[in-house]
């Protein structure tokens, strides 16, 4: 009886017998994976549960042309010079690039950019950490993993955060029976200052001026262990990310929100800004804003 209300149930949709419903699952199989196979080629980027999506899929160049469109039409009544954090560089690259009324300066670091911000050369900047001053306003934009990295063969792949802090203090350690030096950043820049916070003191080592240039080629110089957000360096073939504590940085295309160390990239300005810094502000905050920001700081 209950045979043949399947059967009827299989007549319904043209299934007449065994071959038939074979084939038709083989066909939704098909189906199926077709279809997930789509949505893992495609890009993902923005916010989840798990935390924000920095995946890269074969659609890249079509996405970015839409966010670089959206920008350029952002209506901006005067001329808006940017600059500040290094972590920001092809943020503000870009930025200039896609809009005939933004203008970089260059990044000089965090502190700096806030001294060009009051001393009126610019009219917004980026800063790796949040500004408090009486005359400005800091808007957090985007929530950045800091990592940190060696030589590509360094025999180690990842740091406990016992070992990270004990490498700082001293200057030097030692990684899996292989001698590291420790590499930190000039105090302008707002990712160092974030650093020190998760440390819990100023580390020792070997400084070098805030740039992730010169932070990657000063670790592979020197055979160290320096730090960067992860976004400008998750391309670099010449060196190795570390995990932390058995964290990765980033999982299945999501930011794992159980890594221990991020920081903020901040955009400031001066309180009482003209409306055109504003509508930029805006822009940068909103969700086609921050994927235009993290597509930018990747630098793809």
């Amino acid at each position: 009886m209950k045979f043949r209300k399947i059967q009827e149930l299989w007549s319904t949709y043209g299934i007449t017998s065994i071959p038939d419903l074979f084939l038709y699952g083989i066909l939704f199989g098909g189906l199926c994976f077709g279809v997930s196979y789509y949505r893992t080629r495609t890009e993902r980027i923005g916010s989840s549960e798990h935390g924000n999506v920095v995946s890269v899929g074969k659609d890249y160049r079509e996405k970015l042309g839409i966010l670089q469109s959206e920008l350029s039409e952002i209506p901006l009544d005067m001329t808006i010079k940017i600059g500040g954090a290094t972590s920001a560089a092809q943020l503000m690259v870009a930025l200039s690039q896609n809009h005939d009324n933004i203008t970089n300066t260059d990044a000089k670091g965090t502190l700096e950019g806030v001294k060009d911000l009051l001393a009126g050369n610019i009219q917004i900047s980026f800063a790796s950490k949040e500004i408090e001053h009486p005359d400005l306003d800091s808007y957090p934009i985007e929530r950045v993993p800091i990592v940190f990295f060696v030589k590509k063969d360094t025999p180690i792949n990842n740091i406990s955060s016992n070992d990270l802090k004990q490498i700082y203090q001293d200057g030097f350690g030692s990684l899996n029976s292989h001698p590291v030096i420790a590499i930190y950043r000039s105090e302008v820049s707002g990712t160092q200052k974030r650093v020190e916070e998760y440390l819990g003191f100023k580390p020792r080592g070997e400084e070098v001026p805030d740039s992730m240039v010169m932070v990657v080629r000063r670790v592979f110089e020197r055979d160290g262990i320096g730090f960067n957000n992860a976004y400008q360096v998750a391309n670099q073939g010449s060196i190795k990310i570390l995990t932390m504590d058995g964290q990765e940085w980033i999982n299945g295309g999501y930011i794992n929100n159980r890594y221990p160390l991020f920081g903020t990239l901040y955009v400031v300005t001066k309180k009482n800004s003209g409306v055109g810094v504003q509508e930029l502000v805006s822009w940068l905050r909103s969700d086609i804003g921050r994927q235009f920001v993290i597509k930018s700081l990747m630098g793809r």
